[in-house]
This record gives structure tokens, sequence and C-alpha cells, in this order.
């Protein structure tokens, strides 16, 4: 999961726990942190996702760039529906991983559906268009996050 500052923790955590929480959570010190989320499919299977949080600042890019993403496959670049510089900084993550990782799924992810202080309407998101990738909003607050992790499970388990 890719982006800065967008709620990639909160996801994961609202996955984990069902509860929302609303103050900012950083990513570990070092930049990355790894955790299984299991979810049951629409068809019923079990899938384990293997979730590499990634932490958004710049100083942990040199990391980024390395292995860490060796065997990977699938992203979730995400973005902040509320930050006209956190959607130009997804396009940034977009072409990193496609540089990196041509034929791996990237679903991209706008955050904060639900924010009153939101800065891009869903017609104003073009990226996906643009990269020819799956698009969803989630808000973490309202409890609507399964929206990329369906798009995953159309795309390699149904």
């Amino acid at each position: 999961m890719l982006a800065t500052w967008v709620g990639k923790t909160t996801f994961l955590r609202r996955h984990e726990t069902g509860r929302f929480e609303p103050r900012y959570i950083a990513t570990e010190s070092r930049g990355l942190s790894a955790r299984p989320l299991r979810r049951q499919t629409r068809t019923g299977r079990s899938v384990v996702y293997n979730m590499w949080d990634c932490a958004g600042q710049e100083k942990h890019d040199t990391m980024r760039a390395t292995a860490t993403w060796a065997g990977t496959d699938a992203f979730l670049v995400m973005f902040d529906l509320t930050s006209l510089l956190s959607y130009k900084s997804a396009k940034w993550w977009i072409g990193q991983v496609v540089a990196s990782h041509p034929t791996v799924p990237i679903v991209l992810v706008g955050m904060k559906s639900e924010s009153p202080d939101r800065k891009l309407t869903s017609s104003q998101v073009s990226l996906h268009r643009q990269f020819g990738l799956p698009y969803v909003e989630v808000s973490t607050k309202n409890n609507s996050i399964d929206a990329p992790f369906e798009c995953l499970e159309r795309i390699f388990v149904e």
C-alpha cells in the first residue's frame, strides 16, 4: 500500500479490529509494517493478504526502491481525496510500481470519501483512466473498506 499520510494504517487497523481510529497513526519508524489480513471472498473462499504498509515519508524512499517489493502480487496505491498534493503523489507512486513491476495489478484507492473537506470529486479523478487501473473510493470512518480487496479478488480468485 503506497502513498503519503492518507490513512493506510487506519485502513488496515479497521480491517483487523473493526474499529475506526480517528487520530493519526504513523507507520513504525523503520517505514514498513507487515501483517496478514484474512478475508472471506464473496464466494466464501478464505484468502490471506500479506499487507506491507509502507510509510509515505520521503526519508524512506531508498528502502522502498530496494527488493522490498520483490514477490509482490498486487499493489494498492492510495491517496487522500482531501489533498491535491496526495493525488499528485499517487501518480508518482504508480510510475514507480509500473517501472519496477510492469505486469503486477494496481488498484487506485481514494481515501476519506466521506469527508466534507474533499478536494476531488469522483469525476475529477482520472489517474485510473490514464493508467488503465481499477479505481475505488473508501471511507475507514464509515467502514466502507472492502472495495479494494473485491477488485483484487475479481482479478485473482474468482
